[in-house]
């Protein structure tokens, strides 16, 4: 079944409200939509997004590029197209935009390749289970206030979440501190609480950090240096007790490789934009299971949501609800947990008019 067709569209999302982290401030989450179209009419998505209006132009404008080797191949072929892409993108390198902008591509052609087979994505994988443990990642921002922070735990415990993840990088210790101590407090033991320094703080200063952290009984540390750092981050994973994270802004397998070699975080954290699409993801998360390192995909979580419940190692999923409005069907979840879809490829429908009503003019 040969692919007639790929097309873009630049998406402007509004978040509800402003994000903040150590690092980024937030209020537009900027997408480029791909779907790929067969000779026959079968269509199949994807999506990748920056957070800025420029960075996503670019990004679609590599994805343009991409699509000259992409139309007219079986689509069933996605290894072949995914290696005729890599080496399309060899001059501007092996990272970056011309990696997100090939896991679109791939993305989009996977979903097509499960409606062909009338199957699910995750039993063409070969499934390991049906539901993933998801902890909500849309919310406990930095810009918070202790407060907010203390009213949205409860609404997500009430919503039936198991798990969650709030943000810190405050000007002082005592501050993140109070605030951690705050939401342990109103949530009890039972939920699994981790936190995000958004790769905002100093070796010296993450470690120090890290003990005073452990009073909190937490799921993980996630990212308290550059994730370039993979020296650094060793030292932290060493002298701290609670887990630590890392690996989202790593590019494909060979990112998360260098990871493993340096013992650099206890979970990695796979980015499927970083990674380059699902066929390289999937290959990123039989490497980290070949040292005994489990895994937690970042974001993208409809997109990556198969590939993770194909893979044994993976213990948790990040739930962040950007994309919901734009599906007819977005994932449910139910007491924690993400349903894997039973409808094939992705699953997933996409709502015309939400397209239209965030489609960039």
């Amino acid at each position: 079944m040969k692919i007639k067709q790929v097309k873009t569209t630049l998406l402007s999302l509004p978040l509800k409200r402003e994000l903040a982290t150590s690092i980024h401030r937030v209020d537009k989450v900027e997408t480029v939509l791909v779907e790929a179209v067969t000779e026959s009419g079968i269509e199949g998505f994807g999506l990748v997004f920056t957070f800025s209006h420029n960075q996503t132009r670019a990004l679609k404008a590599m994805v343009e590029d991409l699509v000259q080797v992409v139309v007219g191949e079986e689509v069933e072929f996605v290894e072949k197209i995914w290696e005729k892409m890599w080496k399309r993108i060899n001059f501007v390198g092996w990272s970056g935009l011309p990696v997100m902008a090939l896991c679109a591509i791939d993305t989009a052609l996977w979903d097509i390749v499960g409606k062909l087979a009338e199957m699910p994505l995750y039993k063409i994988f070969g499934g390991y289970q049906n539901k993933l443990l998801v902890y909500h990642s849309g919310g406990q921002w930095l810009s918070y206030s202790k407060e907010d922070l203390i009213a949205e735990a409860k609404e997500f415990v009430g919503q039936g979440f198991k798990a969650f993840k709030m943000r810190i990088g405050k000007p002082t210790m005592k501050e993140d501190l109070d605030r951690v101590e705050a939401v342990r407090k109103i949530i009890g033991d039972h939920i699994l609480l981790s936190v995000d320094a958004n790769q905002g703080f100093t070796v010296h200063y993450a470690i120090e950090m890290g003990k005073r952290l452990a009073d909190y009984n937490l799921y993980w540390y996630e990212e308290p240096v550059p994730a370039n750092d993979l020296e650094g981050s060793a030292r932290i994973a060493e002298a701290v007790d609670t887990p630590l994270a890392s690996g989202e802004t790593v590019y494909t397998r060979d990112g998360i490789l260098q990871m493993l070699q340096h013992r650099a975080a206890d979970i990695l954290m796979p980015d499927l934009a970083r990674m380059g699409g699902i066929t390289e993801w999937r290959k990123a998360a039989i490497l980290a299971d070949s040292f005994h390192v489990p895994v937690s995909p970042h974001i993208y979580t409809e997109f990556t949501a198969h590939a993770a419940a194909a893979s044994p190692n993976v213990t948790i999923c990040e739930y962040m609800p950007w994309f919901d409005e734009l599906m007819v069907n977005p994932f449910k979840v139910e007491e924690g947990y993400l349903i894997l879809p039973e409808e094939p490829g992705l699953g997933l429908t996409l709502d015309r008019k939400a397209v239209e009503k965030y489609a960039v003019r």
